[in-house]
């Protein structure tokens, strides 16, 4: 018996490749986006990308500040912000209904004072210092998987490797 060269289709594959659109009326790669989406939403919208998924653009902080919070439930008045927990306000944060701004001090200064009540160090932080160790021997510590070298810092007294290259 001959194999049947035209197999029947059922009517639910019909539809799906009916249904689908043909390849080349997709946008290549140098095409614009349909931007009349039903799915997109205005700029100007509450629920924009910037506060909806917390992303921070670094270009828009102050220069010379080395964090941005991104807070979206504290109001920016826990200990969780790091603008908060190191005495600053928050300029150029990706957070959202921010209260840790100068129109806010009355509720900042409240905010600080039962912080202060809690935990009378809390707003006095040490950074740690970090230290890193290494064993290298052979690799005169150049490589990534050299503890000091992965991190950019330079091999101290307390590492044990051997032929070091990594001074600084």
């Amino acid at each position: 018996m001959e194999p049947n060269k035209n197999p029947e289709v059922s009517p639910f594959t019909k539809f799906c490749l009916v249904s689908l659109s043909p390849l080349t009326a997709q946008r290549s790669p140098g095409m614009p986006m349909d931007i009349d989406s039903p799915f997109s939403m205005p700029e100007n919208s509450v629920y924009n990308n910037q506060q909806r998924f917390g992303i921070f653009d670094p270009g828009s902080a102050i220069q010379g500040k080395k964090f941005a919070c991104k807070c979206r439930k504290t109001y920016c008045l826990k200990l969780y912000c790091d603008c908060f927990a190191n005495g600053e306000y928050c300029i150029g944060c990706g957070c959202m209904e921010c209260k840790n701004i100068p129109e806010c001090e009355s509720e900042r200064r409240i905010s600080i004072t039962q912080v202060m009540e809690r935990n009378p160090e809390a707003f006095h932080r040490t950074q740690p210092v970090i230290t890193k160790t290494c064993n290298c021997k052979r690799s005169g510590c150049r490589k990534k998987y050299c503890e000091c070298f992965s991190s950019g810092l330079g091999c101290n007294s307390s590492c044990k490797c051997e032929g070091c290259l990594n001074t600084g």
